[in-house]
């Protein structure tokens, strides 16, 4: 058996089609995905605003305007302009602006009519809520100077203050990112681009299909032995292809796919496992073409795929909601839910059960490939 996983390695290696699907490709569709998804997280712009001075405004109006604008320009949240009023309109008709804030005993809010985009409605929302909270503090703080002035001074120190009655605690170890979700599922299915050699070796096998086959199928040594041999060499040089990928993805993107890292490798190993005896396993059904079985491996992975979330990031989510089962028989749900689980929980029983599932339905995949395989006669070759 060493001295057929010696030469398989040296066949698979030279196989570029191989590489291409579990080195390149991975690295081209991370890369897309990095530059799809890094403009998401992008902090909020600055709203241009006007603010002009209303006639009646008093002094003490103006410096508190100033000082709770001056607050919010810090944050980065508004950008002011203080111009005159004729002013103000011209630049909210150029569109330089988002709105006019009037300041007089209370400040007030002015807009164009025209209809916008989402992030200008946003934006409008943001300006309302503060002219709200402003009015409501500037109408707390008269009320109670003139009712009760002696305790002025601790309700506007208190005003100043941000009261939080709530805190954010992780449930998890490490920090999560709705996006990362895309990278679980690519490498997931790259794991399941593994049914390609699978299905190589199966083929290889086949003295219907192939001429390899033929000769293997007349040589004394036993099958079962080289087709073991072949899987764990395809197996291991899979296993460092997929290295290759998820090296380029956590150092070169930038994007952190580290959680528990002896786990992680661990579970790229069993996905690769279950993804090379999948192809085994289809492989030995029928008396099917090579194009035809290719063709039905590709289909079948992708649609697995897009099951798991990697065309659309909410569909595990969906299939979970309705039909459960189906994400618990999925190999590539299972893969991505397993790097999820690792990043997120601090328990370990929902990655044992993914990891038992795929264990599972390797064995299931290489047993059946076996018997299919090994029952598997010929008239002539």
């Amino acid at each position: 058996m060493l001295h057929t996983i010696k030469y398989s390695m040296r066949t698979v290696i030279r196989n570029w089609s191989a590489c291409f699907w579990l080195i390149l490709f991975p690295m081209i569709l991370g890369t897309l995905f990095k530059i799809a998804l890094s403009n998401l997280g992008v902090p909020l712009e600055r709203i241009p605003v006007a603010v002009v001075t209303a006639e009646n405004a008093g002094k003490q109006e103006i410096e508190t305007f100033r000082r709770a604008a001056d607050n919010l320009g810090e944050e980065d949240l508004l950008e002011i302009r203080y111009c005159e009023k004729e002013e103000a309109l011209e630049l909210l008709e150029k569109e330089e602006v988002e709105g006019i804030l009037t300041v007089g005993k209370r400040i007030s809010l002015s807009i164009s009519g025209k209809s916008y985009n989402d992030r200008k409605n946003m934006n409008r929302n943001i300006l309302n809520t503060f002219v709200n909270r402003y009015n409501l503090s500037a109408d707390a703080i008269a009320e109670i100077a003139v009712n009760h002035p002696e305790h002025l001074e601790d309700v506007v120190s208190g005003m100043r203050e941000e009261h939080f009655y709530n805190r954010e605690e992780s449930l998890s170890a490490t920090k999560g990112d709705n996006y990362v979700a895309y990278f679980y599922n690519l490498l997931a299915m790259t794991c399941m681009f593994c049914s390609m050699s699978g299905l190589e070796i199966s083929l290889n096998n086949q003295g219907n299909l192939t001429a390899l086959g033929a000769r293997r199928n007349i040589s004394p040594m036993p099958k079962q032995s080289s087709i073991l041999g072949e899987l764990a060499a395809y197996v291991l040089v899979n296993f460092g292809c997929i290295l290759i990928g998820f090296a380029y993805i956590n150092l070169v993107l930038r994007v952190d796919l580290t959680s528990r890292l002896p786990l992680t490798l661990l579970t790229l190993f069993v996905s690769d496992m279950t993804g090379s005896a999948f192809g085994f396993f289809l492989g030995a059904i029928g008396r099917m073409s090579e194009r035809t079985k290719n063709a039905i491996a590709a289909g079948v992975s992708l649609i697995c795929c897009f099951l798991s979330g990697l065309m659309v990031g909410t569909m595990r989510g969906f299939i979970e909601n309705r039909i459960p089962v189906l994400n618990r028989i999925n190999p590539t749900a299972l893969i991505s839910d397993s790097f999820y689980c690792l990043a997120n929980f601090d328990t370990y029983s929902r990655y044992t059960r993914n990891m038992v599932s795929l264990c599972i339905a390797t064995a299931v995949f290489l047993t059946g490939g076996f018997l299919l395989t090994r029952r598997r006669q010929y008239a002539s070759l």
